[in-house]
């Protein structure tokens, strides 16, 4: 007997066709896979009807192959050598067959294999574009190389024709131009130097120029970029501290605009070659 899935409760009836004296019928029945061992069933028993039928019922069953066997006896101990069997099968839902557990797990690869060949995908196309980015940028660069070349060559061109006619006229190398642009640069970062966030951008503003003009502007007259121009007036006034005032390195490092006395100390020992503790005595020394 084949049933599906959702045929799970059963009741089996079996008579012993003993027309007599039905209520003397003995019943031994056995669901293999459910039941352990033989119940017994007779007269007065709950799964005993009142005609001598046994009427068994079993709820729920799961799917699978089950082997129902019974036997009757109208004595209590004389029972048939064999016993009457019923093959039951129940069968699984769809989703829960063979077949589709090999859907799952088909699909279960097809989706890893998906989500492979995407991440693949995605790091091949943000390696790509990386590449591609960092192609401009070189050719960003060479082409920006190749101006500042261009120019450098043209002021190069021009300073050698200028430090000829000062030359030979005996004057300053340095122009009236540059030499107010210089004492103007050095004033304003004077008047900033408590300020430890004073930048380069800053100073740009307050000289009225973008950074990019004064980076050539101070590379040109000082070999400098505006970076080192403002922490070398700043040493340069914590050395004057420091012989003039009697102050802690930690103070006269607040008074420049360090934040950090050990970044300031190791700032101030490529400059001078010693430390700021050193300095006053070196110069002592040598005087």
């Amino acid at each position: 007997m084949e049933l599906s899935f959702n045929q799970n409760f059963l009741t089996l009836e079996y008579s012993a066709l003993n027309y007599l004296n039905p209520f003397q019928t003995r019943y031994r029945y056995q669901l293999a896979g459910i039941d352990n061992d033989w119940m017994e069933v007779f007269s007065g028993s709950e799964n005993f009807r009142t005609n001598g039928i046994l009427s068994v019922s079993y709820t729920n069953l799961p799917p699978g192959e089950y082997l129902f066997r019974v036997m009757a006896s109208d004595n209590n101990n004389q029972w048939d050598a064999t016993a009457s069997e019923l093959k039951i099968i129940i069968h699984a839902p769809w989703w829960k067959t063979k077949t589709a557990y090999a859907l799952y797990a088909i699909s279960v690869l097809l989706i890893m294999a998906l989500s492979v060949f995407l991440y693949l995908n995605y790091t091949r196309k943000k390696w790509e574009r990386k590449h591609r980015e960092e192609l401009l940028l070189q050719r960003i660069r060479h082409l920006i190389q190749q101006q500042q070349l261009l120019e450098g060559e043209k002021e190069s061109n021009t300073s050698k024709k200028a430090t000829n006619l000062k030359h030979s006229e005996g004057t300053n190398p340095l122009s009236p131009a540059d030499a107010e642009f210089l004492s103007r640069a050095i004033k304003v970062v004077e008047q900033n130097l408590y300020e430890p966030n004073y930048s380069v951008a800053q100073l740009s503003r307050d000289l009225c120029m973008d950074r990019t003009g004064l980076y050539r502007k101070l590379i040109l007259l000082m070999d400098k970029s505006p970076s080192s121009f403002i922490r070398r007036i700043r040493l340069q006034r914590a050395a004057r501290l420091i012989l003039e005032e009697d102050l802690s390195i930690t103070e006269v490092a607040e008074k420049v605009g360090f934040s950090s006395s050990s970044y300031f100390s190791k700032c101030f020992q490529e400059m001078y070659g010693c430390r700021p503790s050193e300095y006053a005595e070196n110069i002592k020394n040598s005087t």
